[in-house]
């Protein structure tokens, strides 16, 4: 089989890391259900680790009895290894065709085939890894194991069968007035240790924002003040232009030699960013 890989500007590639069930030949599509088809990268064994494209654009060869024409369905023909445009015997859907031509005896003849018209992964998995540097979008992810990820996003309950979710919190400490950043509240906590009253402004709710992927009406960010002071110091939290106050001004307050936990709920996410303050 005639191979090259082959990119376009305005096409995206994507690589993930798959164990297959079976050996695998460099650049030889092969096709997993709820993933669509793979391209190995290198001549790989049964059930090892290895780097696969699920998107991209590539050339294959076209079946000698077969015209393709560009801008329709291309399928793959896994015993002859060519393409064509209707099912083959043995073989599965590829992609979409960026080119035409016309297939001849000598196999000299290849298209360009996106596989960027693929579905999202819908299927469930066991004991495969699968990663990827794309997004993984699911109604639901049981594991058993650690899930790692930049940003975790759900529309439904985050819940473990053990005692607690554990996050990783960034202790921001200052102890004069001044305005806290997105990313101080973000942390979680805020510690000072105050020589006397001071106040702490809130980010903008835009600023904010930028910090909560896929962040809806109703997203919370949660934090917590912690007053050190020994004495009669007290912080007061003053609302910022777009995240105000929801309670009452008592709320703001928090007294020396304690610690108040406080969620910024989003009330708007498009146009005019806006949060509202609450103490927990």
């Amino acid at each position: 089989m005639a191979f090259t890989v082959s990119q376009l500007s305005e096409e995206r590639f994507e690589k993930i890391a798959y164990k297959h069930d079976r050996d695998v030949n460099a650049w030889e599509p092969i096709n997993v259900t709820g993933l669509g088809p793979l391209i190995p990268v290198a001549n790989t064994k049964a059930n090892q680790l290895c780097v696969y494209y699920r998107f991209g654009v590539f050339k294959f060869t076209v079946d000698k009895n077969n015209t393709i024409t560009a801008g329709e369905a291309v399928y793959y023909d896994s015993v002859n290894m060519v393409v064509q445009d209707t099912l083959p015997g043995t073989g599965f859907y590829l992609g979409k065709a960026l080119s035409g031509g016309t297939g001849n005896a000598t196999g000299t003849v290849s298209v360009e085939v996106s596989l960027n018209d693929n579905p999202a992964i819908a299927a469930n998995f066991g004991t495969e890894n699968i990663t990827t540097s794309g997004n993984i979008t699911c109604a639901n992810v049981t594991a058993s194991g650690d899930i790692t990820c930049d940003d975790l996003t759900s529309s439904g309950i985050v819940a473990s069968t053990s005692s607690q979710v554990i996050g990783i919190a960034k202790v921001k400490e200052v102890n004069t007035t001044a305005t806290l950043t997105a990313g101080d509240v973000i942390g979680g906590i805020v510690k000072s240790t105050p020589e006397a009253n001071i106040d702490l402004t809130l980010p903008g709710a835009d600023a904010l924002l930028a910090l909560v992927p896929g962040a809806v009406v109703g997203t919370t960010v949660k934090f917590k003040v912690v007053n050190c002071a020994a004495e009669t110091h007290i912080i007061r939290l003053v609302a910022s232009a777009s995240i105000t106050n929801g309670g009452v001004a008592a709320h703001l307050d928090v007294a020396p030699a304690t610690a108040a936990s406080f969620e910024i709920v989003f009330t708007n996410v498009t146009d005019s960013v806006a949060a509202e303050l609450y103490r927990g």
